[in-house]
C-alpha cells in the first residue's frame, strides 16, 4: 500500500487530497477541475486514466511481483457560493 500511495500522490496536484479509507480503498478529492461541468468531466476522465496506468505497472515485494487492478467511481459536486444578506 505504501508503493500505491506514492504512485497516487504523484498523480494528484498539491491542492488535491488523497486519503486511505481503509484496507485497499483510497479517496481522491480533486479541487479546481474546470470552469464548467464539461471541463470537469474531461479532467476527471484524464485523472482516472492516469490512476489506471499507475495500477498497470507491477508491484514488487521482495522477490514477488503482483499485477493488480482497480475500480474507479467518480462523483462531481457543483460548488454553489451563497451570500448572506
Amino acid at each position: 500500500l505504501v508503493e500505491l500511495s506514492k504512485r497516487l500522490s504523484a498523480i494528484i496536484k498539491g491542492s488535491d487530497t488523497l486519503a486511505r479509507a481503509g484496507g485497499d480503498e483510497f479517496i481522491i478529492l480533486l479541487k479546481h477541475i474546470g470552469q464548467d461541468t464539461k471541463q470537469a468531466i474531461l479532467e476527471c476522465k484524464a485523472v482516472a486514466k492516469e490512476i489506471q496506468r499507475a495500477f498497470h505497472d507491477k508491484f514488487e515485494v521482495g522477490n514477488l511481483a503482483f499485477q493488480v487492478s482497480c475500480s474507479i467511481g467518480i462523483c462531481l459536486i457543483d460548488s454553489v457560493n451563497a451570500q448572506a444578506d
